[in-house]
């Protein structure tokens, strides 16, 4: 999420304020240490315009069953 926020030139307090959420929720989840709720991943994604893939990718590209 990180590189897409430098790419778009937008700031955590900009997706917090747009999606309202805390910058603490962002930050937690900006570092890994939180998974957003589907529904916050689908407002991040929606406020970036990209699609939750294209932001939460597997690391390791395995399939996940």
């Amino acid at each position: 999420m990180s590189y897409i926020l430098l790419e778009q030139d937008r700031s955590q307090k900009w997706l917090a304020d747009e999606i309202e959420v805390s910058m603490a929720t962002i930050s937690q989840i900006k570092k890994g240490k939180r998974l957003p709720t589907l529904p916050v991943a689908l407002r991040i994604a929606k406020a970036l315009n990209k699609n939750v893939e294209e932001i939460w990718v597997e690391e390791n590209n395995e399939s996940i069953d």
